[in-house]
């Protein structure tokens, strides 16, 4: 934001105050927790994949794995949980082989631990480790992690989200 503030760019001004008033989910959760009632433990085992948006642009780290655990899923670590999935913007369209191979080496990462779940909080992230996933035929279940929480908030049984 202070790139477009110092940038005297037409507009910044209401940029500015709309970029000040959005937020990310996990962080936008994690800070008015109590406000969302008791979870329920899911019991899950789940890999988390941390995006590269969320890392390096918004700075986003503890709060979607505090949530994760707040949902009472154990979270196994991966070598490759803080990777580029390969799919950023036209990264994928541009250099597709390039893509497909980061994507595969976070699968083969993955694969070392047992873990049948990634959950994340990019869809785009999550749309590109389920499609390798399936492409090579691993059983690899993606889950944003506003999924987990609201199985957490509400875990009927045999409800399909």
């Amino acid at each position: 934001l202070q790139r477009l503030a110092d940038s005297g760019s037409p507009g910044a001004e209401t940029a500015l105050a709309l970029g000040e008033r959005i937020h990310e989910f996990s962080a936008f959760v994690a800070e008015r927790r109590a406000e969302f009632g008791e979870l329920t433990p899911i019991g899950s085992t789940v890999a988390y994949h941390h995006s590269c948006h969320m890392l390096r642009e918004l700075d986003v780290h503890d709060e979607p794995e505090a949530l994760i655990a707040a949902a009472g899923c154990e979270q196994v670590a991966w070598a490759e949980a803080t990777r580029c999935c390969g799919f950023g913007g036209l990264f994928s369209m541009k250099l597709p082989e390039t893509s497909a191979a980061m994507a595969d080496q976070k699968l083969d990462a993955l694969a070392t631990t047992g873990c049948a779940e990634v959950v994340g909080c990019d869809t785009s992230c999550l749309m590109q480790l389920g499609g390798r996933a399936e492409h090579l035929g691993r059983p690899i279940r993606t889950r944003h992690l506003a999924q987990v929480l609201a199985d957490a908030l509400d875990p009927t049984p045999g409800d399909e989200r």
